[in-house]
């Protein structure tokens, strides 16, 4: 008999490759312990091999509580196992054994319960005496004996012995394994090389494999590990792999972990895996439970997939997907999908906003035709009918009627129809998209066509008429020539009879011939003057005359033949026969191209110079009025205005002598009160009175001063007005002079009195411009008396600036100043604070709503009653702005203080309100912060008290909260937004609308104003008043500004070359740019530059807060700018801090109405007071005013009448797309939202 289960044929390849892989599993140690190496496997045939894991099988025969073959699974490991292995207890008898064991007559009996060596006696004696040794002596010796084989008898056989011992730790029997020796070589040798493989798969494997007993403790890992995440062996033991999970997973993964244990459910959890290079990747973590025969945990095994990969293509698949949703949204497309047999049809969101549908209507066909207008239900039905019977794609437009409003719209619906195998219709994809505006377009070009159709008709008519006008033209010039030709012939019968003197000369210089017209002017004839020299001494008799006049002559004609070229006309002074001095313009042309002959034509400009002599005496006048309308406007003091006129008059050398006149309290007399030129003693010594029967009051002072008009006394020496003073004026050389009254308020207030020493000196144009002279002082007094007003008028913008006008309470701006000098007084103050309730009342919206603005003003009025009412005489009470209030509350000693006036203030609003006869309720929600190291600053405390704001009311309406640091998430966002913000400018998200500007007609354009928005991916659009001050926070705003500049500009520059530019585009400056952008100026320089557009089409807009903190030096970025030659603008005037000597001190070209103050202008008195006075001050300095933020006819209306010119506002135009507003600009007329219809004319 042989082993069956031992022959290694061709045929039973499997089967020893079973024994060879048991024999790789069963190993004996030297201490008898029973060891496994290798799990599943496969061999070189491909065959599955014994899956075994040692440690089990360790647990069955060592910790087991029953003998191994009351075991189940050892049972089933006998009755299945190929090899051949037995169990025996310490007495040899047989426990349990395997069919190849009990088929072999060698090894013993097949019989349970017979002894180990009954076939084999010779064993017995050879072996029994060591192994009942071993037994009986407690020793776990494992044994290793042959059985040679007999004569004719197949290979021996080797035994492996191992002893085994109970669960109390007794020895129980041996484990005997038995093998043909014929083996024992290639059962070795594929041993090895199972190890090798199995250990090369492992070192190989790309996944790391791990190994944790059953309190979760890992006790081995695989070194894809260590090469995944650079951990050491041991660092990663135990739960030191937890420190390669990325810290937002950790605690996830340990309560996955523990959960597992729990519930020894398989592990399958994802997290973060710090990689050996230092970053992090997703990794998925798998492991299962390995339990023993009890059904306890005995350890787990798991293995770790790398993911990440994954995860980012499923990032950018969700990028995608929103990326498609977004698409359709902005392109106006829905997309559909119908299932045709269940006659269920799937839409996308946009789906029911083109049809205007609820989000559950229905979505069968029967619904889809029922909203097809009436007109187009056929047509589609048929084109649909067709497609489904067909297959394939098609189209359709049609008409929809809108279910919410009723409204038409045109829609192009595309599709494809997929067909089953039998070739009906099984479903149906397709989008539809909204092409009303195109439609429109379509319908418009048609009728454009017909109108250039017609148009082109006309041209060619017109072109007709042209061509026949020119050819008559042509006929025209041909008669002309021929007429010149006949002129020329007729030439010296012409020159004959010319009035005016011509002469010609030869090239000897001799005179050839002279003309009746030059005898008649000069009383020379040809014979007089035969020859140049001879006309010279007789033209010019003075020596010094003569000479200069013939080299002025001579060199004039000389380079004239030298350069070839025309002779300039010369001018000159010649006597004429009679003695008389003539001045003439000589204009000489050589006859022929040898430039030896020449004619000369005289023009007589005697009278044409006297009269550039008056000229110039006007253009002293037009200077002196220029300086006097600079000095008066500069002037601060009515003695300065005096003082600067007469200098000016004086120094433009119009006059010898300029005074000021004006009468003291009741006495006729008249003072001399500034004299400026020559004889100042003049005017000091004489005496005028305004006394008509005094002779003194009888010149021209007095009664300017008495009559209230001008008095000119052209002759001083003959006048009789002048008789008291002639004496005296004649030592003086007064040959004229004048009395110009001066008003204030209508009243002649004093006079100026002029002397000339020139007689007859005043002809109409100079008496009016001297009139103006006088009119310019005038105004200059009326505005020293306005300005008092004004001033009364400044304060009251300055109170309003700090006061809110509807309640009396301190605004924003007041607030701000107060904290700053409560932090400075509480900031060391340990044992008490203050704190700051930021109120906002729950339902102001809907109760301005409902009973209107007026009622609305009168309840925010009455609010701020009530919250003054809870306070104490030294809290401040605040309105910042629309219904939100501030209360400070001083000495705050903890925050159940601030808490208790809360209280007291959300009670007091939660009271009900009688306004006229209504009643009303409403309630207001309060968040504190207190003043303290969390809240050191205005800007923070405010920030905070909006946080608890907004917390109250999260948890109630007209509760209140404080601020604490819980709530800093708020501060989070803000930084989260920030951050946002960076990505925007890098991609390229933000962007530019433009809003117009408007003269007082509203038809004709004066500029636009750049707007920055930002498209965020996720909000949409996102205005500026959202994050600008984030960017102004961060410094950001100078790369925004540096971008605003840029795209501005290149849009102005592509407007300047289409030909429909504005003539000037406004671009918002922020006073954080300023301060921090030091060569601001030189930027914008290189900006225009580069981008071709001219300084004067850009006006740089900034807020008041910029002059309080630019220097009043020459090199300041205001001047730099204006130097350039580039606008300013200022913006919101009248809600920041500048004063009027700022305003005074800087070039500023135009002042823009703050908005608020427009809005209010119809509700509130005091708005409407800085209105008109912001109006009339622009004005008063020369500046342009516009109005931002109109938006109603009647706000028009009243700031027409305040004097106002130009606007900006909704009630015109919304800020616009470049493409909408470029559209406006190159129509000839466009809609705007107040009139059907306007022309639009674009200023130049």
């Amino acid at each position: 008999m042989h082993l069956p289960l031992m022959r290694k044929t061709a045929s039973s390849y499997k089967e020893s490759n079973v024994i060879a892989s048991i024999s790789v599993f069963w190993r004996t140690s030297r201490e008898g312990a029973v060891n496994c190496r290798d799990a599943s496997d496969r061999n070189a045939g491909g065959h599955e091999k014994l899956n075994c894991r040692a440690e089990a099988s360790r647990a069955k025969f060592v910790l087991g509580k029953q003998c191994p073959m009351e075991i189940p699974d050892l049972k089933s490991f006998f009755e299945l196992t190929p090899a051949a292995v037995a169990v025996f207890d310490r007495d040899l008898r047989c426990l349990a054994a395997s069919p190849a064991w009990r088929r072999e007559p060698r090894l013993g009996s097949d019989a349970l319960g017979g002894g180990l060596f009954e076939s084999r006696p010779d064993l017995g004696e050879k072996f029994r005496g060591d192994l009942e040794r071993g037994l009986r002596d407690d020793e776990a010796a494992a044994l290793e004996f042959r059985l040679e084989p007999r004569p004719g008898e197949l290979p021996g056989l080797r035994a492996k012995v191992c002893p085994w011992r109970r669960s109390d730790g007794d020895l129980g029997g041996v484990v005997v394994f038995a093998e043909e020796t014929a083996q024992e070589e290639p059962t070795r040798k594929a041993l090895a090389e199972s190890e090798e493989r199995f250990h090369g798969l492992l070192e190989k494997y790309s996944q790391a494999i791990w190994e944790a007993d059953r309190h979760g403790q890992t006790v081995s890992d695989s070194p894809s590990w260590r090469a995944y995440t650079g951990q050491t062996l041991e660092e990663m033991l135990g739960h030191g792999w937890l420190d390669a999970v990325h810290p937002d997973d950790r605690a996830r993964v340990q309560q996955t972990w523990r959960e597992a244990m729990a519930s020894r459910a398989d592990v399958d959890v994802e997290a973060r895996i710090r990689h050996a290079d230092q970053g992090y990747r997703w990794t998925n973590a798998r492991a299962t439970a390995i339990l023993d025969q009890d059904g306890e945990i005995e350890k787990w095994v798991g293995v770790n997939i790398d993911i990440d990969d994954r995860k980012k293509t499923e990032e950018a698949l969700w990028e995608r997907v929103e990326c498609l949703r977004l698409a359709q949204s902005a392109a106006n497309i829905a997309t559909w999908d119908w299932h045709i047999h269940e006659d269920r049809t799937f839409v996308s969101d946009h789906y029911y906003r083109i049809y205007g549908i609820p989000e559950n209507g229905a979505q069968d066909y029967a619904s889809f035709l029922a909203r097809i207008h009436p007109e187009d239900v056929k047509s589609v039905d048929a084109i649909m009918r067709t497609a489904l019977a067909r297959g394939g794609v098609d189209e359709a437009e049609f008409r929809i009627i809108r279910e919410d409003d009723g409204s038409i719209r045109w829609v192009r619906s595309r599709g494809e129809v997929f067909l089953d195998e039998g070739g009906r219709a099984r479903r149906a994809l397709g989008v539809v998209f909204d092409i009303t505006r195109y439609k429109e377009a379509e319908a418009a070009f048609l009728e454009n066509e017909r109108r250039v159709e017609s148009l082109n008709r006309s041209l060619e008519k017109k072109v007709e008429e042209r061509t026949r006008e020119l050819r008559e033209k042509a006929e025209l010039l041909r008669r002309r020539k021929q007429a010149l030709e006949d002129s020329e012939r007729r030439f010296r019968l012409l020159a004959d009879q010319s009035p005016t003197p011509i002469s010609i000369c030869d090239s000897d210089d001799t005179v050839a011939y002279v003309n009746p017209g030059f005898t008649r002017a000069y009383g020379y004839r040809l014979e007089d003057i035969p020859t140049l020299a001879l006309w010279f001494s007789k033209a010019y008799p003075q020596e010094f005359d003569r000479d200069y006049a013939e080299r002025k002559w001579i060199a004039h004609i000389s380079r004239a033949r030298e350069e070839k070229t025309a002779m300039e006309p010369l001018e000159t002074r010649i006597r004429c026969s009679d003695g008389r001095n003539r001045t003439v313009v000589i204009a000489t042309n050589f006859l022929d191209d040898s430039r030896t002959s020449f004619m000369a034509t005289f023009f007589d400009v005697t009278e044409a110079r006297a009269e550039e002599e008056r000229i110039k005496r006007l253009s002293k006048l037009y200077a002196a009025l220029s300086g006097c309308q600079e000095a008066v406007v500069h002037a601060k003091t009515k003695q300065e205005i005096f003082t600067r006129v007469c200098d000016v008059m004086c120094n433009q050398g119009v006059a010898k002598l300029v005074c000021v006149g004006v009468r003291e309290d009741s006495s006729p007399l008249v003072k001399m009160i500034q004299a400026s030129g020559q004889g100042v003693s003049y005017a000091e010594d004489i005496t005028i009175s305004t006394d008509p029967s005094d002779v003194h009051g009888q010149g021209p002072t007095g009664t300017a001063f008495r009559e209230g008009v001008a008095v000119w006394c052209q002759d001083f020496a003959k006048d009789p007005q002048t008789a008291p003073w002639r004496e005296r004026g004649k030592k003086y050389g007064w040959r004229s002079s004048a009395g110009l009254p001066l008003f204030e308020k209508g009243r002649v207030a004093g006079v100026l009195i002029i002397y000339f020493d020139t007689p007859d000196y005043f002809d109409d144009e100079i008496r009016a411009l001297l009139l103006k002279i006088s009119e310019s002082v005038s105004f200059a007094l009326d505005s020293l008396a306005e300005q008092a007003a004004h001033e009364a008028a400044v304060r009251e913008i300055e109170l309003l600036a700090h006061f809110d006008t509807l309640t009396g309470l301190p605004n924003r701006n007041s607030l701000l100043e107060s904290l700053g000098g409560l932090i400075s007084r509480y900031r060391d103050c340990a044992d008490s604070t203050f704190a700051l309730h930021l109120i906002d009342l729950d339902n102001f919206k809907d109760i301005n709503d409902t009973l209107g603005h007026i009622l609305g003003d009168r309840f925010l009025a009455t609010v701020g009653k009530r919250l003054s009412s809870c306070v104490r005489r030294d809290d401040i009470v605040c309105r910042i702005g629309g219904d939100e209030f501030v209360v400070i509350q001083l000495d705050v000693r903890d925050g159940k203080e601030a808490e208790g006036l809360a209280g007291k203030l959300t009670a007091a609003l939660a009271e009900p309100y009688a306004i006229g006869e209504i009643r009303l309720l409403s309630s207001g929600t309060v968040g504190i912060a207190i003043f303290g190291p969390e809240s050191p600053s205005a800007e923070l405390l405010l920030s905070h008290a909006d946080v608890a704001l907004y917390r109250a009311k999260e948890r109630r309406r007209g509760t209140f909260a404080v601020f604490t640091r819980q709530m800093d998430c708020e501060v989070r966002s803000r930084v989260d937004l920030l951050n946002q913000l960076r990505e925007a400018v890098d991609k390229n998200q933000l962007f530019l609308c433009y809003q117009p500007q408007f003269e007082i007609d509203g038809k004709r354009i004066t500029g636009v104003e750049a707007l920055v928005r930002w498209l965020h991916p996720v909000e949409g659009v996102v205005g500026p008043g959202r994050f600008i001050p984030v960017a102004e926070d961060s410094g950001l705003i100078i790369e925004i500004g540096d971008w605003v500049l840029n795209e501005a500009t290149r849009q102005m520059a592509a407007w300047i070359e289409h030909g429909i530019a504005p003539p000037s585009i406004a671009i918002n400056v922020s006073a954080h740019q300023l301060k921090k952008q030091i060569d601001f100026a030189a930027r914008l320089a290189s900006i225009l530059r580069a981008r071709g557009v001219q300084a004067d089409r850009v006006e740089i807009e900034m807020t008041e807060s910029v002059l309080i903190d630019i220097p009043k030096t020459e090199d300041n970025v205001i001047n730099s700018i204006r130097a350039l030659g580039a606008k300013i603008a200022l913006d919101d005037f009248g809600t920041g801090y500048s004063s009027l000597d700022y305003l005074s001190k800087f070039p500023v070209d135009r002042i823009k109405i703050a908005q608020q103050f427009v809005v209010d202008i119809l509700a509130s008195s005091r708005s409407r007071a800085v209105v008109d006075a912001t109006i009339t001050l622009a004005q008063r300095l020369g500046m342009r005013v516009i109005a931002e933020g109109t938006e109603t006819s009647r706000q028009l209306d009243i700031l027409k009448k305040g004097g106002c010119r130009e606007f900006q506002g909704y009630y015109f135009s919304r800020p616009l797309s470049p493409a909408m507003m470029t559209r406006m600009l190159s129509l000839e007329s466009f809609r705007p939202r107040h009139e059907s219809r306007l022309e639009l004319k674009v200023a130049v």
